[in-house]
């Protein structure tokens, strides 16, 4: 993936997926698609979403976004984050501590997102 800031959020209307710009406006989150072309407004899609979803592409190249539930090889699970003091994405485990650097070279399994809804 060649965007390096590419960012993804829920749709409000149906809670699916949408990946592209970020974009904040009159206290709501939009993701503006320039692929997709509105002819009626002549300008790029726009589509609002939950503000609460919303997410960054970290770059690494298992297409890991912020929010997303990961597993590495060694077992260790953790959530993406994005971790002011050192400007970088991370792995937050289930204590709370950043510990768990995202190298490009380390796999990661994702086993789902911060958003998902508990299977019951």
């Amino acid at each position: 993936m060649s965007d390096r800031y590419k960012f993804r959020g829920k749709r409000v209307d149906n809670g699916e997926w949408v990946y592209g710009g970020h974009y904040k406006w009159n206290n709501f989150d939009w993701i503006v698609q320039k692929d997709i072309w509105e002819v009626t407004t002549n300008q790029a899609a726009l589509i609002k979403v939950d503000s609460d979803t919303v997410g960054q592409y970290t770059g690494h190249p298992n297409e890991l976004w912020g929010g997303d539930k990961v597993r590495r090889a060694d077992g260790t699970e953790g959530v993406i984050v994005w971790f002011e003091h050192s400007v970088r994405f991370r792995v937050e485990n289930e204590y709370g501590q950043h510990n768990i650097p995202l190298q490009s070279h380390s796999k990661f399994e994702v086993i789902g997102t911060i958003h998902d809804k508990e299977q019951s």
